[in-house]
């Protein structure tokens, strides 16, 4: 029999203590100082180095796919090797066209392959260049509802730049879909903001669904003003700013230089008002890695599959610093290429 030993102030404080860092050490995982993530962009489905792929070139179509299931199995097999994995990001462009057998494929190859939380974006791939081309205005449509069910179904999404509207309470009524589409999420003390196309693209259309149904128009409307409210409450939350986008400014409207100006202007000294930490872009499929630009923040080239190229981003709080490191995947392997450290902002 065991005899009870009388409480004092000292045994307590030790019984609390210890108490105290058994629940410590069951509540902070390992790598709690540390966030990772991989970053890649411009999927885009069917294209190879050589071009964009139709569906009637069989061989062709064979070998991409089974060129993004083996990328997709390197993007896991480095996930697994990373502290604190928190994730794929994926700017932009995520189809050639945004056709329906292209978003399937997507969906299969990357959406259903990928472990772990997957944050998408849109390119100019996926609505712009659509707008006017496409059957009944399908394509760009098609994307940015995939887009908008992604985001609205994301457990970690905290904000969403994104409005419905109806003109009148019958069923058969117009509908609207507006905002930039752009939206957040929170990684403990990192706030992440993903910007589409780029922050300053504006545009509209309709689909037209048939000659009976309702018909429903989509305008996307600029982020910039929505971008400042988010790094303003940013910087009131006491968090550190990653922003993600698909074109790098200077691929901004580029027919048209007169509009481009003010937008990345206004872009630059937002990031000279608000702390940013990194800006990770794609649109360039041979780019990787920091270039070096006007911008004051580090822009950042994330690479994609085409040139089987990718970054990951290690983001340690205690150090307070991001550790973005660049790989191309050759033989099977992957082979770093050029590592960077930038300060948490």
């Amino acid at each position: 029999m065991v005899k009870s030993q009388p409480t004092t102030s000292k045994n307590a404080a030790i019984v609390i203590a210890t108490v105290l860092v058994c629940i410590t050490a069951i509540a902070a995982p390992r790598g709690e100082h540390s966030v990772s993530l991989i970053i890649i962009g411009d999927t885009q489905y069917p294209r190879d180095q050589q071009g964009a792929i139709g569906r009637k070139n069989k061989p062709r179509i064979k070998a991409i796919k089974q060129h993004h299931r083996s990328y997709v199995d390197r993007l896991n097999k480095h996930a697994a090797t990373l502290k604190n994995y928190q994730g794929l990001i994926i700017n932009g462009d995520l189809t050639e066209f945004g056709g329906r057998h292209q978003l399937a494929a997507f969906d299969e190859l990357y959406m259903q392959r990928i472990e772990g939380p997957i944050y998408l974006g849109l390119g100019n791939h996926d609505y712009s260049n659509n707008i006017g081309r496409s059957d009944l205005e399908g394509n760009p449509s098609r994307m940015t509802q995939y887009l908008i069910d992604h985001v609205t179904g994301h457990s970690k999404v905290d904000t969403f730049d994104h409005r419905e509207i109806t003109w009148h309470t019958h069923s058969d009524s117009p509908k609207l879909t507006t905002g930039s589409l752009n939206y957040t999420w929170d990684i403990g003390q990192i706030r992440f903001v993903q910007l589409n196309n780029h922050p300053a693209f504006v545009h509209g259309w309709t689909k037209l669904e048939s000659e009976s149904a309702p018909h429903k128009s989509y305008a996307i409307t600029p982020g910039l003003d929505w971008l400042q409210r988010v790094l303003i409450k940013a910087k009131q939350d006491n968090k550190y700013i990653v922003l993600n986008m698909h074109q790098p400014p200077s691929s901004w409207f580029k027919n048209d230089k007169q509009h481009a100006g003010p937008e990345r202007k206004r872009f630059f000294q937002l990031l000279r008002d608000y702390p940013v930490t990194v800006v990770f872009v794609a649109h360039r499929h041979q780019m990787l890695g920091l270039t070096d630009s006007k911008a004051p923040a580090p822009l950042v080239f994330s690479g994609g599959p085409i040139f089987s190229t990718y970054t990951t981003a290690q983001f340690n709080l205690k150090a307070k610093s991001a550790t973005v490191k660049h790989y191309r995947i050759e033989n099977g392997k992957k082979i770093q290429v050029e590592s960077n450290v930038f300060e948490l902002r």
